[in-house]
């Protein structure tokens, strides 16, 4: 991808400064906060459990319950137990955690919540329910192909939790993240309390990668979890990075086309970020563009990483990690060569991005642009020029003439305009190529329609809106196995698509699938 939709952040803990009363077990206090810093949760919760049930009205006892609550999710109870501790003489020295405590109570109040074997997804009535619908299944795959493979086993009885948001101020609320690096990075979802918090596609003009962006979040917790929080940013993005796309395909799949022309463009000007600007967090970057090339260095890192043991040698990294080895020795021993050398050959092989030469003309590039519900900011920008991009000249007139054409209504003949703009550029330019084929849908010509679109797909494989017109060209040939593959890859960008569930309502209403056609029914009701 070329933006940055989403930039992560993990935090650690500090522990409190604060006076312990003689009644409750100092010792299990104190470890119980650092198992929470660690982020083993359920040993934490264990130790507060048994300090509450000796000294259920002591103040510290009942301020650390706080902290159990909010991050296995208990919203409600986790303000209560605050309120308690403080009501008892608890002078809290961490105002931010009472301050994000309350701000994520309220902003949860109105909030439903659905439930799978290792997940608790809450979301705002309405559109948001078939986001979460979507999103467990995804979740529960992240489970098994990221964190079961890299040891993870979330063994509490209460699922992780999961808080799907709707926009930037509530983000930043939930997150103690500040809206000002949310926005300059385009950071849509974070790993923070030992849970996953994420921007509902709805706060977008045109979508983005939710599922790929969720299971980036959980491989966050599962690195946090299975390293004792103490993998540094660098390796910690490069892992999530690295592992994000296992939910539904190979590891390593987010180095793609958008990645490695990042890449090229700094090794042409020798311009890295390094890891100490990475540092704390990639959130706290300057720009977006920043922010992908962080993303692009550490990827690639872990690429290098992976190529050694793959899979499990990236499971034995964190082992070791956790169980105190530093960082730097773990990478050596996983890598066979110390870790000078390893930086030493990541920065060559960064480098030699500069020979790397893109299959096509234009890249596709997706940028996140949050809508600003302040402004009644709620559709999408409609002036600017979709052939700006095209660099021949003749090709971009002609393309223009077409469009002129269309609004005029005369579809024919700006079909023939676009047969001669896309002759000279063939799949170069997205725009182009989806005004392109919608002409060609219009005109009855789904065969060619097709082999453009299935051509286009295999270089552009992100472009959604070219994917939805493909699913729709398998239903209006009635190839529905093939229609419903496009459609359901279609939601991993923008659940929130009419189309999407009108073509597989009609596939169900045609191969008499009840349940199905109930469902696409009731989500066509919701997006009214």
């Amino acid at each position: 991808m070329t933006c940055v939709r989403y930039v992560k952040y993990f935090f650690v803990f500090f522990l409190l400064s604060f006076k312990l009363s003689y009644a409750a077990n100092e010792n299990a206090l104190v470890q119980a906060m650092q198992l929470l810093d660690a982020w083993q949760l359920k040993e934490a919760s264990a130790l507060v459990r048994e300090q509450f049930q000796q000294f259920p009205k002591d103040p510290n006892v009942l301020f650390l319950g706080a902290r159990v609550a909010f991050y296995q999710g208990e919203f409600a109870k986790a303000l209560d137990l605050l309120n308690q501790a403080k009501t008892q003489g608890f002078v809290s020295q961490d105002l931010i955690f009472e301050q994000v405590v309350k701000d994520t109570a309220r902003i949860t109040s109105s909030f439903l919540f659905k439930s799978s074997a290792h997940f608790k997804v809450f979301y705002a009535p309405f559109k948001d329910e078939i986001l979460a619908d979507l999103m467990l299944p995804v979740l529960e795959n992240a489970y098994i192909h990221i964190g079961q493979s890299l040891g993870f086993e979330h063994q509490s009885e209460i699922p992780i939790a999961v808080l799907v948001v709707d926009n930037a101020e509530a983000l930043s609320l939930v997150s103690t993240l500040k809206t000002v690096e949310i926005e300059t990075t385009s950071t849509i979802a974070i790993c923070k309390f030992y849970r996953l918090m994420i921007t509902s596609p709805l706060a977008t003009y045109y979508g983005y990668e939710w599922a790929d962006t969720i299971a980036h979040e959980f491989a966050h917790l599962v690195i946090n979890a299975r390293s004792f929080a103490r993998v540094p940013i660098w390796l910690h993005e490069g892992l999530a990075k690295f592992m994000e796309t296992r939910h539904n395909r190979a590891a390593g799949q987010a180095l793609n086309d958008d990645v490695k022309k990042t890449l090229r463009l700094a090794a042409l000007s020798s311009k890295f970020i390094t890891f100490e600007q990475m540092h704390p967090s990639m959130a706290k970057l300057k720009s977006q563009e920043d922010a992908a090339l962080a993303f692009a260095e550490v990827l690639e890192a872990v690429m290098m990483l992976n190529e050694k043991k793959g899979i499990d040698g990236l499971k034995n990294l964190l082992t070791q990690i956790g169980q105190g080895t530093s960082v730097e020795n773990a990478i050596s021993v996983l890598y066979g060569k110390p870790f000078t050398t390893f930086l030493k050959e990541w920065k060559n092989r960064l480098l030699r991005y500069g020979n790397y030469q893109a299959q096509s003309a234009t890249l596709l590039k997706k940028e996140i642009r949050l809508k600003n519900p302040l402004n009644n900011d709620l559709l999408a920008p409609n002036n600017e020029d979709i052939t700006a991009d095209i660099k021949e000249k003749k090709a971009q007139d002609f393309a223009k003439i077409a469009q002129l054409l269309v609004l005029k209504g005369r579809h024919q003949a700006a079909l023939v305009e676009y047969e001669k703009a896309f002759q000279l550029t063939r799949i170069s330019y997205p725009h182009l190529t989806r005004q392109y084929i919608q002409a060609l849908m219009y005109a009855g010509d789904y065969q060619k329609a097709q082999k453009i679109a299935e051509d286009f797909l295999l270089k552009f494989s992100q472009d959604t809106h070219v994917r939805l017109q493909l699913a729709d060209i398998y239903l209006a040939q009635n190839q529905y196995l093939k229609a419903k593959a496009q459609y359901a890859l279609s939601v991993y960008e923008n659940p929130y698509n009419p189309s999407i569930y009108q073509g597989l309502l009609k596939i169900a209403q045609i191969e008499k699938l009840k349940k199905e056609e109930d469902q696409y029914q009731y989500y066509l009701k919701i997006l009214k």
